[in-house]
């Protein structure tokens, strides 16, 4: 069996820095009307978005298995999502004062309360009129992520207790996880269909942020933790070949079968990419405690950065590489503020954390 240690000792935190830097580059190029540039194409064939909901499957699962406490377990997904959440809608509120965005608009004071609860529950993708003239028109677009991600952390107790249940009737973790894959990944499939029909109808935008099209995505990530010590000697330092593969069967899978990247990657490509993912993150593994220290700004990169284009895109930005820089530059700047001085303290606050910087006791 493979140690606890080595499971620990990965480049998670910066793969996810990388999919965090992804979805900027992504949104930015997409809002400074920069698309038509190879990064914008390029970067679709490793999507931030599917990968975050990948290693969080794979990593929360454990996490849950290690301590099953409903309790400790809530509270340890809070500390985690909501302290820099909460930070990043005051200093958003904040920017809307400070701008005169406000002044400008109709609004009221029950409006703003009811958008910065949404925003700091579970309702992220409330967007309501007052805010529509703000940038591109949504203050922090990106945070429907947060919503699915939030039903994730939900479902994983339901999820173990029906495994359980079926275990008694000799219907193996497994195979139960395969079958629920497959119907989830028809389920995408089924959504996509129906959302090139009517991209605008009120339930096709509505499900967009529920768990179905994305749950297949973080139980394959649970699929690969449960046989880890199977995976781990066929991905242990084999990144090159597998990245290889993965882009041979990706351009050939986009080239002649139709088959798509990006938030909207095929779910049969979707397997190709994780084993990649999970390659790079056990390939000379202390490679991100190196660079990083055993730091995670990835988080905050995640959201800060669409407050910071629409404030760029509010006084007339956005026109250049420059910009786009620029973005990079305020972003990381936010993100390393959120982790000191938000993130690591609230953190630190867990019980019986999985990660070794959340485990972490220094000053």
């Amino acid at each position: 069996m493979i140690s606890k240690d080595v499971f620990r000792t990965n480049n998670l935190d910066l793969i996810r820095l990388f999919a965090a830097l992804e979805v900027v580059l992504h949104h930015t190029l997409e809002h400074f009307h920069m698309r038509d540039t190879w990064l914008y194409s390029s970067t679709a064939w490793f999507p931030g978005v599917p990968v975050f909901f990948f290693t969080s499957g794979f990593l929360i699962s454990k996490s849950f298995e290690n301590n099953s406490r409903l309790a400790e377990y809530a509270r340890n997904r809070a500390l985690r999502i909501f302290p820099a959440l909460v930070v990043c809608t005051a200093l958003s509120i904040v920017a809307l004062f400070a701008t005169g965005y406000l002044a400008t608009q109709a609004w009221s004071a029950a409006d703003l309360i009811v958008w910065a609860v949404g925003q700091v529950t579970i309702v992220q993708f409330y967007n309501p009129e007052f805010l529509r003239a703000f940038g591109f028109g949504v203050l922090n677009g990106s945070l429907w992520t947060i919503t699915v991600e939030l039903q994730f952390y939900v479902l994983i107790p339901l999820l173990y207790w029906g495994l359980a249940r079926l275990s008694r009737f000799g219907v193996s973790a497994t195979r139960a996880l395969i079958v629920l894959i497959l119907l989830f990944a028809c389920a995408n499939a089924v959504y996509k269909h129906l959302a090139a029909l009517d991209p605008e109808a009120f339930v096709i935008r509505l499900g967009y942020v529920t768990f179905i099209p994305w749950l297949f995505m973080f139980m394959l990530g649970i699929l690969a933790q449960k046989h880890f010590d199977a995976l781990y000697p066929l991905v242990n330092g084999r990144i090159v070949p597998i990245a290889v593969c993965y882009g041979l069967i990706a351009a050939l899978g986009v080239r002649y079968c139709g088959w798509t990247t990006g938030n909207e990657i095929t779910p049969l490509l979707f397997p190709f990419l994780a084993i990649t993912v999970l390659s790079a993150a056990y390939s000379a593994p202390t490679l991100a405690k190196r660079l990083l220290g055993g730091n995670d700004i990835s988080y905050g990169v995640y959201i800060f950065h669409m407050p910071l284009i629409n404030l760029l895109i509010f006084y007339q930005y956005g026109s250049g590489w420059g910009d786009v820089v620029a973005v990079f530059g305020f972003t990381l700047a936010a993100a390393t503020c959120s982790w000191f001085f938000v993130e690591r303290i609230a953190m630190r606050k867990k019980r019986h954390p999985l990660l070794a910087h959340e485990m972490s006791r220094r000053s």
